[in-house]
């Protein structure tokens, strides 16, 4: 699985576009995953998280699924119901990507509210977890 956090925002709304670098992050965000097999895609109802991945879902010809992000419980138990060996994104915000480690055995991961580019790996080999924090974009 791979969880990101939105690219950077317009401005500190409830529910603002993505800021023009935030535009540039997300393309840049599909230009880091393009070769790889992702099979499906979620997203926050807020339209940066749309924006974060429409460039990807694009190239890639996905229809991301729109998860609400005050039920990240709800989310970990359908990504916990998929089959083993689908490669998923997950793009949400500073509060519910650490979430979404932590319910998915990944452990603690912050990410601060001025880091845009948080990109986490979660992989499973014999019932354990490993997770990596990476970044993406300029």
């Amino acid at each position: 699985m791979i969880l990101v956090r939105h690219a950077e925002k317009a401005d500190d709304g409830k529910d603002p576009e993505l800021s023009e670098a935030g535009r540039q992050r997300a393309v840049a965000l599909a230009k880091t995953l393009r070769g790889l097999p992702i099979d499906a895609v979620w997203h926050s109802e807020y339209q940066r998280t749309a924006a974060t991945v429409a460039p990807l879902c694009e190239v890639l010809g996905l229809q991301p699924t729109v998860a609400k992000a005050a039920d990240t419980a709800g989310l970990v138990r359908t990504l916990q119901r998929l089959p083993a060996g689908r490669t998923v994104l997950v793009c949400g915000h500073s509060n519910t990507v650490p979430a979404l480690v932590r319910g998915l055995g990944g452990g603690a991961v912050e990410i601060p509210d001025e880091r845009f580019d948080a990109l986490v790996v979660l992989t499973r080999a014999g019932g354990e977890v490993r997770t990596l924090v990476l970044g993406y974009g300029p």
